[in-house]
């Protein structure tokens, strides 16, 4: 009887080692998922998701025509927004804004904008519409400081592969408090303009989309009876 009942103490007693050995074993094992698990040893926020880093560069462009006539390249971080508005301009004309584009809010609530504007009144003289427009920024605006007529140092034939009787005037000019960009277009008597607000945050993005503009003829319709 003796001898039963010390196997059935000795059974007892290696149960209940390998219950604590099994117990101890599951208390240093790193649960998946649990800061300890990590990789890099550095315990993730709460509901942080994990995502890889983003390449420089890898923000997609976007190409757009609008009016049906007038087709830019733009980031596609920025935001869009076509217009039909009809206004008196800074530069002295009644022009129809039909597009504007929106860069990503820069730290301190600061963003670049680019607008499209066409001109309804056919023009005769390119020059003179020039001039005149320069003559309305500065009195708009009091002294201003123009620093280019060629903007961006762009040669004026790079553009408008589409529209080879096109014609570009350009004006880049700074006050104490903004710095703009204007890109004057004579298609032929007809006018559209570029205005660019506070063009120096987004230097490179802008200069790129002002390459890419194209500007196409819009072909007459011959009416037959």
């Amino acid at each position: 009887m003796n001898t039963r009942r010390d196997i059935l103490i000795l059974q007892g007693s290696v149960a209940l080692i390998l219950v604590c050995t099994l117990f101890l074993a599951g208390c240093t094992t790193a649960i998946p998922g649990s800061p300890s698990a990590s990789p890099s040893g550095t315990p993730a926020s709460a509901g942080q998701a994990v995502s890889p880093a983003a390449s420089p560069g890898t923000v997609p462009e976007v190409t757009a025509t609008f009016g049906n006539t007038v087709t830019i390249t733009y980031p596609g971080d920025w935001e869009k927004e076509e217009k039909t508005d009809t206004l008196l301009r800074d530069y002295g004309r009644v022009t129809t804004n039909i597009a504007n584009l929106f860069s990503p809010t820069m730290p301190g609530g600061s963003y670049t904008t680019l607008s499209i504007d066409v001109d309804p009144d056919p023009v005769p003289d390119g020059d003179r519409y020039f001039n005149l427009a320069t003559i309305a920024l500065q009195k708009e605006y009091g002294t201003i400081e123009i620093t280019h007529h060629t903007q961006s140092g762009q040669s004026q034939t790079s553009f408008y592969q589409d529209c080879p009787g096109c014609k570009p005037y350009n004006l880049e000019f700074r006050t104490k408090t903004l710095e703009r960009w204007y890109h004057f277009v004579d298609d032929n008597g007809r006018f559209y303009i570029i205005t660019v607000n506070n063009p120096g945050l987004n230097y490179n993005e802008v200069v790129d989309m002002i390459k890419s503009l194209k500007i196409s003829v819009v072909p007459s319709v011959t009416k037959s009876r």
